[in-house]
């Protein structure tokens, strides 16, 4: 049985139904499908509270199948660990798909194993680049009888507009997940102005005292997802402009909605900047 096929009966997607109501209700990697009823990605964490008036979903726009996103056989070894069991691809795949069902989900085969590690936390070994979008939870909706299934009423192309996916998939060096998004709005630059260190007896700056190095300089900006714009904030000088589209790796923060930066690449250029590890 190759892993595309279905789950057992017992275990598979029921008949849809027609969406009702907001996704309030919707967990950590569910399947998100677009106007088209393809599926667009999975929601990978649930942000509240802090400085967000309403929930914030993050949503991974993967490529169209689970052999352009990642590797199969590696993703298998991974979900296997974390259940306890040898790495035989058919048990793998039906015990994490009773577990999902278990919480009320149930789920075709090719999206049992990234939604399963997507709400257990566990790291997807990535073989492409994939798109990370802030979008609020009401924007959503939720299926009732599967708590992994929502949808949301955009296409593919319309949610990563700024990005060319079949180039960037040529790119090994950014495989992995990204926010994407245009920037909004202006662009600041930070900067500590060089000068002689001050002697803590006298308050004064001598002469002979080393000259103390410019702060590092800092470009703070927000991003837009949408309706969703939050601000980015990258320890260098990064020359950006109203409307540019970039790619960020980082994480989110939603006491300070704010995505903490550990590279970012400009798209009309490809050039990234990138903190030293």
């Amino acid at each position: 049985m190759s892993p595309r096929e279905r789950v057992p009966p017992e275990i598979d997607m029921p008949e849809a139904e027609a969406p009702a109501g907001p996704g309030q209700s919707l967990l950590v990697g569910s399947v998100v499908t677009g106007v088209d009823g393809l599926t667009l990605g999975y929601i990978k964490a649930v942000h509240r509270g802090g400085a967000l008036e309403a929930p914030l979903a993050e949503l991974v726009v993967t490529p169209q199948s689970l052999e352009e996103m990642c590797s199969v056989e590696a993703l298998v070894g991974v979900v296997a660990s974390h259940l306890g069991v040898e790495e035989a691809v058919n048990r793998v795949v039906t015990l994490a798909a009773e577990k999902l069902a278990s919480m009320r989900g149930q789920l075709s085969r090719e999206d049992v194993l990234p939604a399963y590690a997507y709400h257990f936390g566990l790291a997807i070994p990535y073989t492409a680049p994939v798109f990370k979008k802030l979008i609020g939870l009401e924007a959503f909706r939720a299926f009732p009888d599967n708590a992994f299934l929502g949808s949301l009423d955009q296409g593919r192309r319309e949610l990563i507009e700024e990005v060319d996916e079949p180039l960037l998939r040529t790119l090994p060096e950014i495989f992995g997940e990204w926010f994407s998004g245009r920037v909004r709005g202006v662009v600041s630059h930070a900067y500590g102005a060089g000068g002689s260190e001050l002697s803590a007896r006298t308050g004064l700056a001598a002469p002979q005292q080393v000259s103390r190095a410019p702060e590092a300089e800092e470009t703070v900006f927000h991003i837009g997802f949408g309706e969703t714009r939050v601000r980015v904030r990258i320890v260098a000088n990064v020359p950006l402009r109203n409307g540019e589209p970039v790619l960020i790796r980082g994480w989110y923060d939603p006491q300070v909605n704010e995505v903490k930066t550990v590279a970012l690449l400009k798209l009309d250029g490809f050039e990234q900047w990138a903190q030293r590890l």
